[in-house]
């Protein structure tokens, strides 16, 4: 898709989860990462441009994206963006 496009919800959230498996398999998982998914990283392999595409995704969906739009609506939307 282009650069700055509208995100459904579906697409915002399959990039967000992409995106915390890069994470956690660079050593920065997240708090509640799931321990399930912990155990398989270590077969997971990473291309070196999937963290700056994971980064960028992750800031495209907190900028424009129906799945913000929705946490914006809720009591929770601080802790989202955390």
């Amino acid at each position: 898709g282009e650069e700055n496009e509208y995100i459904e919800v579906d697409e915002a959230s399959a990039a967000l989860a992409a995106a915390e498996i890069v994470a956690a398999k660079i050593g920065k998982p997240t708090p509640d990462f799931p321990e399930a998914l912990q155990q398989v990283l270590p077969g997971v392999q990473l291309l070196g441009s999937l963290q700056k595409l994971a980064r960028k995704a992750v800031k495209q969906v907190v900028k424009e994206s129906e799945l913000q739009e929705l946490w914006a609506e809720s009591d929770e939307s601080a802790a989202w963006l955390a």
